[in-house]
């Protein structure tokens, strides 16, 4: 895997530690919210491609922002004296 080494270790962190999930979830929001609202208005064909993945992305992120709230609140309920 590819990239910069907080990003690989915040991966992992996420992929074995739930409670990490929600800081790697805003990190995505901000990493790709920023390239949307930052990318140049005529960049070149790759970077026009790269931009439009990064529009379809952001539902995606939300889809994952809503279930990770609703696997908590289940998990929450799920707790004996809760």
């Amino acid at each position: 895997m590819k990239g910069q080494p907080l990003t690989r270790a915040l991966l992992l962190a996420a992929a074995s530690q739930p409670m990490w999930q929600g800081l790697v979830l805003l990190a995505a929001w901000g990493s790709v919210s920023g390239f949307v609202l930052l990318a140049p208005s005529e960049p070149s064909p790759a970077l026009h491609r790269v931009w439009w993945i990064d529009v379809a992305l952001l539902p995606l992120l939300a889809l994952a922002g809503w279930a990770h709230l609703s696997d908590g609140h289940a998990r929450q309920r799920q707790r004996p004296g809760s």
